[in-house]
């Protein structure tokens, strides 16, 4: 758990663990297996699954994700993303030590992103984003096959985990935005290229 509430997300891609590490700017720590990823999990009372996931310790306001390591270890966790060596390493894990876990997300959302040629429309602004992506989402599904940010999924991880919600099937994109720092603008747009 990183101390956000968010739901779980799954990931709609197959990657190999060689280039999640080369992707997340990561360096591998541990046995030397490459075992596909297909989602990722950020939030350990959430995982029920643990096969061919792998979860990002993030940092909240009052938590440090390394903390849920060892939930998520329990629950069938064998892939890491970490930026602290302040835990228990396991000899059947491989732990990808990153300096930033939010940042080596949001670079594997932009890899999943880059995978797929189709529109995407970005919604920003102060208030009402969830509801214009909402109706938005309701006149261009009866055409298209949409993926959208579900809820008020707007923040870098809310973000990231809306874009790896894209596969084979989607046709088009709808995202929402809150640009509540400096620079956010500009990371929005190189991510998500609307």
């Amino acid at each position: 758990m990183s101390g956000l509430l968010y739901e779980y997300s799954i990931l709609k891609i197959n990657i190999t663990l060689s280039e999640f590490s080369q992707v997340t700017k990561g360096i591998i720590d541990g046995p030397d297996i490459d075992v596909p990823i297909h989602s990722v999990a950020y939030d350990s009372r959430l995982i029920k699954d643990g096969d061919n996931k792998v979860f990002f310790a993030l940092n909240g306001r009052f938590r440090k994700g390394i903390d849920f390591v060892d939930d998520a270890y329990n629950k069938g966790i064998r892939v890491f993303v970490v930026s602290s060596e302040d835990f228990t390493k396991k000899t059947d894990a491989v732990f990808i030590r990153v300096k930033n876990t939010l940042d080596a997300l949001l670079n594997l959302a932009k890899w999943h992103r880059n995978q797929f040629d189709l529109p995407i429309i970005t919604i920003a602004g102060t208030h009402g984003k969830t509801i214009v992506k909402e109706w938005l989402g309701i006149m261009l599904s009866e055409k298209y096959r949409v993926v959208k940010s579900p809820k008020s999924y707007n923040s870098k991880l809310g973000l990231a985990l809306s874009i790896l919600e894209l596969n084979s099937a989607s046709e088009i994109a709808i995202f929402e935005v809150s640009l509540t720092e400096i620079g956010e603008g500009k990371l929005f747009n190189n991510l998500l290229n609307p």
